[in-house]
Parts: structure tokens; sequence; C-alpha cells
């Protein structure tokens, strides 16, 4: 018997899924729970488990885009069934693919030419997404006009494909003969592309900077072993919590107000941007900060975050100061009114820090953001010198974990995950300063 396997909906506004990697090989068997398919989607890359026993029909190629709702495989609780959908007995893989250790899928065979292939399919559960809605009533269609469209959802890029003269839809997917090599941007790449321009489209985008010097923060973050981020995270919350229009956004000749502060940090350690979702950060203190840092940022670099780990976040900090990137823009999240840039350059006397708020004026006017600055450079100020003095006490201060400079790992957790093959490596900062880095990090320089 054939069961029928649809992409399912992973992230609300997604219209299409792209098939990573498959964990077992066209035509092999599979147990109900184990690894099936890699897609990722606009926020993560997600496995898809198997739901029940049996052997499995790819029905889309890896890099292959698929619509949410569309046929991913089929399961067939007999192996002789497999020969009427067009794989031969002799090419299944091995039985019993359990983990994702699994050799790598064979090459796909050609698509069936079998009489249950072939048949005309009902078009009566056609269904548009959003996107094809929006452009099938701007086009004036109605649902006959969909009558050779496939089964399931059909997204607004298919419905645009479908009313294109073939020759003119040829033209764009062929590669230009100009002797230039190219490579198909990543889902996750587009989205935020998406959201960018969505977000440089809707705001009445401003912004301002502060600087002041930052060896005095430096070496009180090194004296309570923490570093200068959460630092900043921490003195930064309690003000969001305080100014609720740093975390609200304009809606159609309104300020709609976020009902928590979730704080976004955009997080790029050469597999892509990822802005990943601080919840309730309003709960948690400089060291708390720094450990779920440490812990997104691990979940990043094995591509194992979840999409609510980069997901509803009402307020973005983004950090170039390990770049000695003085002073940057930086753009604004749909959603959001306001996004915070830290620059900073060691190579400079004092190390000079900045803070750069990227704000949208329909929100916020600039002396509010000037004040905010003022408290914000005002609080980290504050917390360096309070770190240093209970450094130089007789107790012990309560603090964060020695971490990586970079990805923050501290190293009980570090040792935790990577035990004897993992090495720790101590550096000299560039202001003198003695720092730590991980040897995942150390290797991506």
């Amino acid at each position: 018997m054939k069961t029928v396997l649809a992409v399912p909906t992973i992230n609300a506004n997604d219209e299409v899924v792209v098939v990573v990697r498959w964990h077992v090989a066209d035509g092999g068997r599979i147990e109900a729970g184990a690894p099936l398919v890699d897609v990722e989607t606009t926020k993560a890359v997600v496995t898809i488990e198997a739901e029940q026993a049996g052997w499995v029909r790819h029905r889309g190629r890896e890099g292959e885009e698929i619509a949410v709702g569309a046929e991913l495989a089929w399961y067939f609780s007999e192996e002789t069934e497999l020969e009427a959908v067009g794989v031969a007995v002799s090419s299944v893989a091995a039985p019993a693919v359990k983990s994702a250790a699994a050799a790598p899928a064979t090459a796909r065979p050609e698509p069936a030419t079998s009489t249950e292939s072939a048949a005309p399919l009902d078009f009566s559960l056609t269904r548009l997404s959003p996107g094809a809605e929006k452009l099938a009533a701007s086009l004036g269609l109605d649902a006959a006009a969909l009558a050779q469209a496939r089964l399931g959802l059909v997204t607004s890029a298919e419905l645009q494909a479908r009313l294109t003269p073939k020759s003119a839809a040829a033209s764009p997917t062929a590669a230009p003969d100009d002797g230039l090599r190219r490579e198909r941007v990543a889902a996750a790449k587009r989205a935020e592309i998406q959201a960018l321009r969505d977000g440089a489209g809707e705001h009445l985008k401003s912004s301002l900077t502060l600087y002041f010097d930052s060896a005095g923060v430096r070496a009180g973050a090194a004296a309570a072993n923490g570093g200068v981020l959460p630092v900043l995270l921490a003195e930064l919350t309690p003000l969001l919590v305080t100014q609720p229009r740093f975390t609200a956004f304009y809606d159609d000749g309104h300020t709609a107000f976020h009902g928590a502060v979730h704080l976004g940090v955009a997080v790029d350690l050469g597999q892509g941007l990822r802005v990943v979702t601080l919840r309730d950060a309003a709960t948690l203190d400089a060291a708390a900060i720094g450990r779920r840092l440490a812990e997104l940022t691990l979940d990043y670099m094995e591509n194992k975050l979840a999409p609510a780990d980069v997901q509803g976040a009402t307020f973005t900090v983004t950090d170039l100061s390990g770049f000695d990137v003085l002073q940057f823009e930086p753009l604004i999240n749909g959603r959001q009114s306001a996004i915070l840039g830290l620059g900073g350059d060691s190579t400079l006397p004092g190390h000079p820090m900045s803070l750069t708020l990227a704000f949208d004026h329909r929100v916020l006017t600039g002396r509010e953001v000037g004040a905010f600055l003022q408290a914000l450079r005002d609080r980290i100020l504050a917390h360096a010198i309070g770190a240093v003095a209970s450094a130089e006490g007789s107790e012990a201060p309560a603090s964060a974990p020695a971490c990586c400079d970079r990805c923050l790992i501290d190293l009980a957790g570090y040792y935790e995950k990577f035990g004897g093959v993992g090495v720790m490596h101590h550096y000299a900062r560039p202001d003198g300063t003695t720092g730590l880095i991980c040897h995942s990090c150390l290797a991506s320089f």
C-alpha cells in the first residue's frame, strides 16, 4: 500500500522548502522514527523523520525546491510495489536505514513512466498560497483558470511560471553566455534579502552614533571572566523594558507594541547570517545571557537551530567590533522600529567603541534615541567600574565563566561537548589582554 508524505508547514510564511539531503536512498527501506530527509526553510535546516516503516520513493532531488503541501516522498509497505513506480528491486539500497550516519543516497532513477504516474490528476483539491492568491486576484483570475495547476498547494512562483509563455519563461533560466560561474542563492539568504528589502521600503530610517573609550569596559569584562556583548545586552534590556517604543513598530497609522523584550543577536561565523533570539531577555543577567548565546552559537555551528530560535525578536543587536569596524549603519528588520550596531577598533588608543542606533522616524525621534544611547553608555561604564571593584575586593565576583571570545561558549560547556578532541587556545588580544578562542572558531579565521 502506498502512503504519501507531503511537505509539512514548518514556518508559517514559507511557500517552499529546499531538499538538502536524503538520509535513505531512493528505493531504500526505513524504520519509523528514523531521519528521512533534511529540508531547508527560510529559518533553518530541519530533519523530517519517517512517520512509518517501509520502502521509500523520493519525490524531490537534493537541491530541488518543493512547495509546502506538495508530495515529498511515498512509503510502500511491500518491496514489490516499487516496481510499479519505476524503481527496480535490484537498485534498492541496503535495508533498515536507521540513523543519519547511513551511507549517502544513491543516484535517483529517472521519473517513472508507469500508468499510475501518467494518470490525470484530480485538481479539485488545488489550494493557493497567500502570495498566489494575491497574484491571482491582481490578474483577475478565478479557480477555473487554474485547471492545469498541480494537485495541492500552488505557490506564486509556480502560478507565474504557468501564466508565462514557454518561450519567455525559458530565457531567464538559461545561463547567459558571458563566461561567469553562477550558483543559486540559498533559501535562507533569499529570505534575508526579502526581509531587508521589505524593511527598507517600509521604514523612514535615520540613525545616531555615540562613541566612547572602551578599555575600561573590556578590563571590567575580563575581570568578571565575561565578554563585552553579554554585558551590553544585560544593560540594554532594562532600558527596553522601561521604554517600550524601542520594541514597537509602525503598523498602518498605529504604533504596535510587543508584549515582551525578545533580543535578536546577529550571528555570522561563516555559515550564513542568522539572527538568534534571546526570549524574555528581561529575566536574564549577563551570565545567563552569555550561556544562552553560547548554546545558540553552538547550535548555529552544528546547523541545529530550530525555527523558534530565530523568530520573534522585538529588537536586534549586531556586533562588528571583533573585525575592528569602528562604525557602521545596520538595517532595521521588519516589525521592528530600531536596531543597535556595536562597533570598535582595537588598533586605536583607548579601544574606542561605537553605539549606532538605526531607527524608524515614524515611531521614534532623534531626541529619544540620543537620550537612549547616553543612558546605555552610562550603564555599560558603570557596570565595568563595578566589575573591576568587585574583582579587587575580598570576595570573588558572581560572573559569567571564562569563554571563547568569538562564539562565547564557556569552558565547562565546551569540554562537555568536545571532550578530549577539543582545545581552547589562549591568545593575546590587540589591546594587550589575554583571551580564549576555541578550536572551531580558530579554524574559521
